[in-house]
């Protein structure tokens, strides 16, 4: 016998209650399943921005340590800076206490490649601690930097950036971070064309120019302008050979050897350079040369800086390596620059 539905009598009402009855029922399961999955998806959201602010606050947490660090590393250049600072004080109080006039000259040219070695340090790290700041947004890396501050980068060449170049620009630009010997010897070439010049300038005065030589070929007049030039000397009467050989002796020697020794030139190198050097007979025994060679000689030594500067290096064919895949790419044997600016032969 046919059921009725809760109580209605079999028939097309009790069946069409009964059909309702399970459509309600199958919307309810639907309503429900929808909600759950609305409950899941808005759960796996939370949880995913919740990822997103821990990720964000280890982060933030962590350029916050390294923007720490690297202030400390500032404070304590800073602290190198004072230090270098009165130790300079100091050695200036010292050598100036120094009764030989040589050994106080000598005293304070080694003092003053070793300042300006610390002060070139400090300007490089200060420099690497406000790259690393600016890559992290910690400051702000869009402010020109100072002349003496875009000397620290080089790019593949050797060459610098141009003046109002930002630390974005020599960043974005693969510019790098010269060595501190590599910058030496920039500074060295600088102050070694200028040294030059006016030498050649005391050359063509004291020797005179081509076609118009004042010391000929020949012992005899060779003697003769030796005499000529130690009357000169005696009297002060020549102001270019007195000043000539003063600056010989205090100033081209000396830095043809310190550019030696930076460049980690042999001293027999070194020694060569300075015989470059044309001679006045102003030693005993001595005669002075000739007019022609004296001019030969400057040639020579304009040569021996430009060399041992790196400038005559790709004249001379000799490559300059940079990475680890550079290097390994060079045949047994071969001579090349290093990263550090030295000439070196590979095994």
């Amino acid at each position: 016998m046919a059921q009725g539905f809760r109580g209605v009598p079999p028939g097309p009402l009790s069946a069409y209650l009964g059909v309702r009855e399970g459509n309600l029922d199958a919307d309810m399961q639907a309503m429900g399943f929808l909600a759950k999955l609305q409950e899941a998806q808005e759960a796996r959201r939370l949880n995913e921005e919740f990822r997103r602010d821990e990720l964000k606050t280890k982060h933030l947490d962590r350029q916050a340590q390294l923007a720490g660090t690297l202030e400390l590393g500032r404070g304590r250049l800073q602290q190198q800076a004072n230090q270098l600072e009165m130790q300079n004080q100091f050695n200036q109080q010292r050598i100036q206490a120094i009764q030989d006039e040589a050994q106080r000259k000598r005293e304070a040219d080694a003092w003053q490649r070793t300042y300006q070695q610390g002060q070139l340090d400090i300007q490089r790290e200060n420099l690497q601690i406000r790259q690393q700041l600016a890559a992290m947004k910690a400051i702000p890396g869009d402010e020109p930097l100072k002349a003496p501050e875009l000397l620290h980068y080089i790019d593949k060449e050797g060459n610098h950036p141009p003046a109002g170049s930002t630390l974005n620009d020599v960043m974005g630009k693969g510019y790098r971070l010269a060595s501190t010997q590599e910058i030496n010897m920039v500074l060295a070439g600088r102050g070694a064309e200028s040294t030059i010049s006016q030498l050649e300038k005391y050359v063509e005065n004291i020797w005179g120019k081509e076609g118009e030589d004042k010391v000929n070929e020949g012992i005899r007049k060779r003697m003769m302008a030796g005499a000529s030039l130690a009357i000169d000397r005696a009297k002060q009467s020549n102001p270019d050979l007195n000043s000539y050989e003063a600056f010989g002796a205090g100033t081209l020697a000396p830095l043809i050897r310190a550019i030696g020794e930076k460049g980690a030139l042999a001293e027999g190198d070194i020694q060569r350079g300075i015989n470059l050097i044309p001679k006045t007979g102003n030693k005993f025994g001595e005669l002075p040369d000739t007019s022609v060679v004296a001019r030969q000689k400057m040639k020579q030594l304009r040569q021996w800086f430009e060399d041992v500067l790196g400038k005559g290096n790709k004249a001379a064919g000799i490559p300059k390596i940079s990475t680890d895949q550079e290097y390994d790419a060079l045949p047994s044997g071969t001579v090349f620059i290093d990263p550090e600016g030295n000439k070196r032969r590979k095994p």
